[in-house]
Order: C-alpha cells, then sequence, then structure tokens
C-alpha cells in the first residue's frame, strides 16, 4: 500500500473522484473528522441523494402493494448497462444524471401520492355508499318487525296499568328510529350504552355482515334502534351512535326504501369503477416508471428503481469521500490509500 496526495480543482471533483472510484482499492484519509457535517462541502448533494432513497423506498414499497414485479441486474456489469441506457434515453451526461433521476423521483412520488389519496378517498365513498345499501336492505326487512314489537311492548304496557290514567295517549306516541353501522366486537358495548342511557326505553336490533373489500378485514353490523320520539332520548343516542366507528344514517319513509335501495345499488357501481381505475392508473403509472427502454436483447431487464438505488448509493459515496477532503483556494486536496501496483 502506498500514500498517495490529491489536488483537484473543485469543478473536476467529481469527475476525478468517479474515475478514482471506479478503479476502486482506495481508502481515503478524512482530514475533517472534527468539523460539522453542515460546515462540509458537500452535505448537501449527500442530503439530496438520501432524500430521494426515502422516496425510492416508498415507491418500491407500492410496487409490491400493488403486484408489480420489480427485477434487480444481474451483477455489476448488468447495472451499468442499464444506467448507460437511462443516461442515452434521457440524453444527459453521466455527471448531470443526478439531478435529473432526482428530479424524476421527486415528480413520481408526488403523482403516486396524489394517486394514493384519491384512491383512499375512492375506497372510504365506495366502503360508505356500502354501508348505507346495507342499512337500507336491513331496514326494508326489519321495520315492519320492528314496529309490531314496539306496538306490542306498548300494548303490554297499557294492560299492565289499567287502574291507572295513561299520561301519554299510546296513538299519539310516534315511534323513530336510528341506524347505522358498527364493527361487530363493538356490538355488546354498544348495546348496554344505548340500554343504560335510554334507561330500557328502546329496542335495538343488529345484524352483522361481512365485505371482502373492507380494508381490515372487520366484520360490520347494521343496527337499527327504535324508541318513542323525544328530543333528549334522540340526542343521547346520537351522540353514543357517532362516538363509535361507522357511519350512521338517516332512514326515509317505508315506501321510498325500495328506491333507495335501487339508489344505492346503482352508486356501488359507479364507485366501484371509480376505484377501480383509479387503482389501474396508479399500477400503470408504477409499471411505466419501472420499465427501462432497451434497445436489445443483450442484458436480462431489470427496475429501475434498482438501478436508481444502485446509483444514489454510489453517489452518496462518493460525495462522503469528497467530504474527506480540504477545500484550499478554490480547489480541494486530500490524500488516500491505494495498491502501489495500481499506479
Amino acid at each position: 500500500m502506498k500514500l498517495y496526495s490529491l489536488q483537484v480543482p473543485k469543478d473536476d471533483a467529481w469527475s476525478v473522484m468517479n474515475t478514482i472510484g471506479e478503479i476502486g482499492f482506495s481508502q481515503f484519509l478524512d482530514l475533517n473528522k472534527d468539523e460539522g457535517p453542515h460546515s462540509l462541502a458537500f452535505t448537501k448533494q449527500i442530503k439530496q441523494c438520501e432524500e430521494a432513497e426515502r422516496k425510492l423506498a416508498y415507491l418500491q414499497d407500492q410496487c409490491k402493494r400493488h403486484y408489480v414485479s420489480i427485477t434487480p441486474p444481474d451483477n455489476i456489469e448488468g447495472f451499468i448497462y442499464h444506467l448507460n441506457r437511462i443516461k442515452d434515453n434521457k440524453r444527459k451526461a453521466i455527471h448531470l444524471l443526478l439531478d435529473e433521476i432526482m428530479k424524476e423521483i421527486h415528480q413520481q412520488d408526488k403523482f403516486i401520492t396524489e394517486q394514493n389519496m384519491r384512491l383512499k378517498e375512492s375506497e372510504t365513498s365506495l366502503m360508505s355508499v356500502k354501508d348505507c345499501y346495507q342499512v337500507l336492505r336491513v331496514a326494508q326487512k326489519m321495520i315492519p318487525q320492528l314496529n309490531q314489537h314496539v306496538a306490542g311492548d306498548l300494548e303490554s304496557s297499557s294492560r299492565n296499568n289499567l287502574d291507572e290514567k295513561p299520561l301519554i295517549d299510546n296513538k299519539l306516541i310516534n315511534i323513530e328510529r336510528v341506524a347505522g353501522v358498527v364493527d361487530s366486537e363493538e356490538v355488546i358495548r354498544f348495546r348496554k350504552l344505548i340500554f343504560r342511557a335510554t334507561k330500557g326505553k328502546s329496542f335495538m336490533f343488529t345484524e352483522q355482515y361481512s365485505d371482502s373489500d373492507a380494508p381490515d378485514g372487520k366484520t360490520r353490523s347494521v343496527y337499527i334502534i327504535t324508541y318513542y320520539d323525544g328530543a333528549h332520548i334522540r340526542d343521547k343516542i346520537q351522540r353514543i351512535c357517532d362516538s363509535f366507528s361507522g357511519q350512521r344514517f338517516n332512514l326515509p319513509e317505508m315506501n321510498q326504501l325500495g328506491e333507495q335501495i335501487q339508489r344505492m345499488a346503482d352508486s356501488i357501481k359507479n364507485q366501484r369503477n371509480v376505484f377501480d381505475r383509479t387503482r389501474q392508473q396508479l399500477r400503470q403509472q408504477l409499471m411505466d416508471f419501472d420499465n427501462i427502454q432497451e434497445d436489445s436483447g443483450l442484458q436480462k431487464s431489470s427496475s429501475t428503481i434498482f438501478i436508481y438505488k444502485m446509483f444514489l448509493a454510489q453517489e452518496k459515496a462518493l460525495y462522503q469521500s469528497l467530504n474527506t477532503m480540504k477545500t484550499q483556494a478554490g480547489g480541494l486536496i486530500g490524500y488516500f490509500w491505494a495498491p502501489a501496483e495500481c499506479e
């Protein structure tokens, strides 16, 4: 091993260090080990590389989530070949390629993030419409039975109090309902809270259903709470319902339920189309980004993401080596060890 000194103008620093890196077999002495990172000449470029690596990791994770195949190069020759293909496609010199790649990564990260937000909104809308459909379906089936149940309770209460004059005429009592969905695992606690809040002056029906599209995989239950109308008890019930996961829905009149169910079924189809289209656009964008335009079959196909990851690691290592050199009079000076036979 032999210790060499290196003095180079700052404008040529990248090219010289890149050439030394291609040769390999060199170890630079850190002349700035007592300096803070903020005072070093190439800290900004290192931070930019790290930020681009973070965004690239996010894009790679999105590829896995959306079943986009990503393939690493077989060896270093494959990496160099594909990097040259990218350089030729972008028509940029190798020392200008970093800025172009970071710009592309930033654009892709921004687009995929926005598409994921749209996909989440579309999924939320789809789940909301499907929940509403389930509530209307159960309401159409169960409300007549629930009305009979409540009417029976009123009649039984009247027979038990024949000697007492009723405070309110049963015929004038208005029966109201609150309906919605809640996670099935919360039904027992939910039922207890409703019973305590209304002091037993309500009847709650639940029906469980499962949805294969649910993002959390949990089963949900439709609830219909029937009670004697009153602003105070209604506010209590609504506050409890809103404190749980799921949504609360307003029920239309019985003669409008069939029409509303059909309308919700049509809305589910429309929301499903929007969701599928958004997801397909996101997946197609990832596939287009990860594809390298080839001009021959000389090398096995490789993913852009892996080539960019390797390129960013290479650039970061280059700038870290440059940060070990001292800045003097517009140039850089440093020392490195290398095998004498490579001289």
